[in-house]
């Protein structure tokens, strides 16, 4: 598992990379709206790909556990913002993000 998810790491540090590339041009609000999402999800994806080593890491009975404190809603708003889209596409009512 650590190896697949290192072969996995690679690839999305690559997109991170043409993310942070597209960043830095003149975009419309629209477009950096979306290249915003797109930077979230491939961190979120970034996430997942650590939780494997951690689990790998679990397996070996090599874990350490820390407590950290974090901020719930920037958290919720994250895991929410991907589905966003989809929701206003098929007309669901969609919460104010504002909130």
């Amino acid at each position: 598992m650590a190896n697949m998810s290192h072969e996995i790491r690679t690839p999305m540090n690559g997109v991170l990379g043409f993310v942070q590339c597209l960043e830095e041009r003149n975009l419309d609000q629209e477009s950096q709206r979306q290249i915003g999402y797109i930077k979230e999800s491939a961190y979120s994806l970034l996430v997942i790909i650590n939780e494997i080593l951690d689990y790998s890491k679990l397996e070996s009975g090599n874990v350490e556990l820390h407590m950290t404190a974090f901020n719930l809603k920037p958290f919720v708003h994250s895991c929410a913002t991907p589905f966003i889209h989809q929701a206003k596409i098929k007309k669901n009512t969609v919460i104010n993000r504002n909130r």
